[in-house]
């Protein structure tokens, strides 16, 4: 058997490519670190190398180690170092971590690679920014025997400020500009100014000041009439990468809300009545409406300006499978319950073999409770002064048997425990289900200040438009198949380089917005344009606390920052030998100790048994007296 020292050190090696990576210096001391770690890699250690930002790719694997001559390793892994280069996208150092100790934990199931107690360690070469994402590691447990070895990278200009393009919660199209200085960040005077394509200013600065490590919201500066500009930028601090934000300018959207129902419109006992007042018209939509006679129902879901359909009795037989294709492209039907019985349309709709809804037994009224804010649809409530639902009084209900059904959630309850509001998924769709309307014969619901955000977040799910006011970041999905054309077919993406990347009909979601910039759809029904941005998280590069990686579980490597070479390094079991014998050390020495303490106890026992009996003698020629009580 091999001596253990010969085992060597099994090493995976994470490269940060994220978006704060552009910054001077930092890919370039990157790269001298990786190299270093080539160089000093052993005869009988092992390398992998792993590039990471929203994705972890593998760049250089175990297998292509062992297999290579080690006199061509250097040579292979420096080549493809000089093939990488930072992108755009954020850091997911969760993922990344996970990926790599994963890949080394399952190492000790034995794999035929080598020695199962070679060390494992994760040299990571990063800016270690305070942005990156680490959630994942909270229910995550680390492998006992794998270490994590930082190797920080740093740039001698530590001021960074970064903008990102908001709208207001009331989506009136009003947006303004969040400004983030990093804690780090040595100035507080920056300039916000709107360019050109060419990266020429085109409006007169205005000046922010934000105190380092805080955020200021401000107005948009005036955009000159006379230029079409799509790109603010900020000035004033060291690094340009997070800089620049695209917005998009575009005129409303016509949307259309179909109802299947026959209530008349201008009675406030009925659902549509409320309906109709829900979604407001604003700068970015104009929602209409629209009670279509069925016959005509199928063409009118065969246009892409129908974002959400609202049913409140079951759907006609012969018209379930047009609105299952529909929704199978990501369309949103909203079936209300409305009154009890048997749902058969509906239930081939999602796919149930029987659905029938009974009303439920209400004793003075229920409540809404078990909300789930973290749905979309909720999302707007999630503030705790918004979060109240009970004080919603629910006079009637219906009861949903969930039994039978595949896969759905229920984003709340009744009190009573019966389900209020149940999504079913239809492909690329949505169903939600209602077990109470909200007029007012029924509930509260419409008379809240509740409901219009909820609708237009229901609304919101089935839309699909490009955010005008910059809401995808690099790495997003795009869901192109909600409006490719009236009738979906193909389509082409040009990216802000001019690229076109060919949409095939049957894509659902876009994944490689790689690039910030002015993204263009080309479809049936003409161009639209959309703007993908840096994601704001990118701009927090002060440095992550290592106190907050150990806190994670985390083990972090007791060697010093450079690595020492296989045949001199002890193996986790030597130290564990070398720990065991000093306990036992620690473990003598107590026990001699209590000996001692017990010969010292037993020797004064003896010698006040002896002293106890002469005390108890009274001295003679003394009378005992008494002394009255």
């Amino acid at each position: 058997m091999q001596p253990a020292a010969a085992a060597g050190i099994r090493t995976v090696v994470l490269i940060d490519t994220s978006a704060s990576m552009q910054r001077a210096e930092m890919w370039e001391a990157a790269l001298a670190e990786a190299r270093t770690v080539i160089r000093e890699t052993g005869a009988h250690d092992q390398l992998a190398v792993y590039r990471f930002d929203l994705r972890c790719e593998r760049v250089f694997t175990f297998d292509e180690w062992m297999a290579m001559d080690s006199s061509l390793r250097a040579d292979a892994l420096n080549t493809r170092l000089d093939n990488l280069q930072p992108g755009w996208a954020a850091t997911r150092l969760d993922l990344a971590l996970i990926r790599a100790a994963d890949e080394l934990d399952a190492l000790s199931a034995g794999d035929g690679k080598g020695d199962l107690t070679a060390d494992k360690r994760i040299v990571l070469i990063s800016d270690v920014a305070a942005g990156s994402e680490l959630s994942g590691l909270q229910s995550w447990d680390w492998p006992r025997d794998v270490r994590l070895d930082p190797r920080p990278v740093t740039s001698a200009t530590t001021t960074n400020a970064g903008i990102r393009i908001v709208g207001d919660e009331a989506d009136s199209g009003l947006l303004r500009v969040r400004v983030y200085n990093a804690t780090d960040s040595v100035h507080d005077s920056f300039q916000l100014a709107w360019h050109d394509t060419l990266g020429a200013a085109v409006s007169p600065p205005v000046t922010v000041y934000v105190a380092p490590g805080h955020s200021r919201y401000v107005a948009l500066p005036d955009r000159p009439g006379s230029a079409q500009s799509e790109r603010l930028v900020l000035s004033g601090d060291d690094h340009a990468f997070d800089n620049t934000a695209f917005v998009t300018e575009s005129g409303p959207e016509d949307v259309v809300v179909h109802y299947y129902g026959d209530e008349r419109v201008d009675d406030p006992r009925e659902l549509r009545f409320y309906l109709e007042r829900a979604f407001p018209d604003t700068p970015r939509r104009r929602v209409t409406v629209v009670a279509p006679q069925y016959a005509v129902a199928e063409n009118i879901l065969l246009t892409k300006k129908v974002r959400l359909v609202v049913a409140s009795s079951d759907i006609p037989a012969d018209r379930a499978p047009a609105l299952q294709a529909w929704l199978r492209k990501g369309g949103t039907l909203l079936f209300v319950a409305c009154s009890e019985g048997r749902l058969d349309s509906l239930a081939s709709i999602i796919q149930v073999e029987h659905l029938e809804v009974s009303d439920a037994a209400v004793t003075d009224y229920a409540m809404v409770t078990d909300v789930d804010f973290a749905h979309p649809i909720f999302a707007v409530f999630a503030e705790s002064h918004f979060s109240d639902f009970s004080r919603i009084r629910v006079w009637r209900h219906r009861s949903i048997d969930l039994a039978g059904f595949g896969e759905h959630q229920v984003l709340a309850r009744f009190d009573d425990g019966d389900p209020a509001i149940i999504e079913v998924p239809v492909a690329m769709g949505h169903v939600l289900l209602f077990a109470v309307g909200w007029q007012p014969g029924e509930s509260q619901l419409a008379l809240s200040s509740r409901f219009v955000p909820l609708l237009n977040s229901i609304l919101d799910i089935g839309t699909g438009r490009p955010d005008s006011t910059a809401g995808y970041v690099v790495g997003d999905p795009i869901p192109i198949a909600k409006w490719q054309g009236e009738n979906g077919g193909p389509a082409t993406l040009v990216d802000p380089h001019g690229k076109q990347i060919q949409l095939a009909s049957t894509d659902a979601d876009f994944t490689g917005t790689v690039l910030p910039g002015t993204w263009t759809l080309i479809s049936a029904d003409g161009a639209s344009r959309f703007a993908v941005n840096v994601d704001p998280d990118e701009s927090r590069t002060d440095r992550l606390p290592i106190e907050t990686l150990e806190s994670l579980g985390i083990r972090l490597s007791d060697a010093p920052q450079q690595p020492v070479s296989a045949g001199a390094r002890p193996t986790e079991r030597q130290l564990r030998s070398a720990e065991l014998e000093n306990r036992q050390r620690y473990w003598q020495w107590l026990i001699v100790a209590a000996i001692f303490v017990l010969a010292v106890e037993s020797l004064l026992a003896g010698r006040l048994s002896h002293r106890q009996p002469a005390q108890a003698t009274a001295p003679r020629g003394r009378l005992a007296t008494t002394r009255p009580i």
